[in-house]
Parts: structure tokens; sequence; C-alpha cells
């Protein structure tokens, strides 16, 4: 919310009833259930190929920060003390 709709310090609570269209979730509401039933449809092979991937994506995404920054920033231990 903006500052100027006078929100900024106001605490919003939303009705999952509002919204229909939102995903069933575990009793705890943080748990989409319909990623879990994607993933079991798959075989092992095809998880382990995604998983893979997605491995593959985030090796290029540390790649490129260390190549723009000289360092990773995401890894703390990457960085130096400097005197």
């Amino acid at each position: 919310m903006h500052a100027m709709d006078g929100t900024k310090d106001k605490e919003i609570m939303l009705d999952p009833a509002d919204f229909p269209a939102f995903p069933p979730t575990d009793e705890s509401g943080d748990v989409d259930l319909t990623l879990i039933d994607a993933m079991l449809e798959l075989t092992p092979g095809q998880r382990l190929r995604q998983h893979d991937e997605f491995n593959q994506f985030f090796a290029l995404m540390r790649d490129a920060r260390i190549k723009l920054y000289g360092f990773d920033p995401a890894d703390e231990g990457s960085l130096t003390e400097i005197d």
C-alpha cells in the first residue's frame, strides 16, 4: 500500500474467502498443496531432472553476480575484510 492512501501504519487483514482463486493450503496456510500434488505426479527421474535444471540456473545466476560484482554478494564467505 502507498502512504498516500492512509494505510501505511494500518494492519490489513485479508479473508481467504474473498480470494477463491487461491490454491488450497495445508492447515498452517503456508504450504500450497497444488505444488506438492504436481511434484508427486512426476516420476523420480523427472524430479531429478527438474532439480538439476534448477541447480544449473542458480549456478548461472551466481556466476553472473560474480562477473558483475567481482565476488558473490549472496555468499558471506566470499567477502574479504578490507583494512
